[in-house]
């Protein structure tokens, strides 16, 4: 998992450097084990939090 840890920090160093709004799934997302079906893919539940989280942001909801 440090890969992906590594590269969430990138890519929040990159929206932070280039001010653009970051909707930050791993943050949004941490401690749902039941959000994933495996290490990378959302599962039914993933994909419902991921696009509320989405839409909150963009005003969708």
């Amino acid at each position: 998992m440090q890969l992906v840890e590594v590269f969430n920090a990138q890519t929040r160093g990159f929206a932070r450097e280039h001010g653009l709004e970051l909707v930050d799934l791993a943050v949004a997302l941490e401690g749902c084990a039941d959000c994933f079906y495996d290490q990378w893919h959302f599962s039914d539940t993933g994909a419902a939090r991921a696009g509320a989280a989405i839409a909150a942001v963009t005003h969708l909801e």
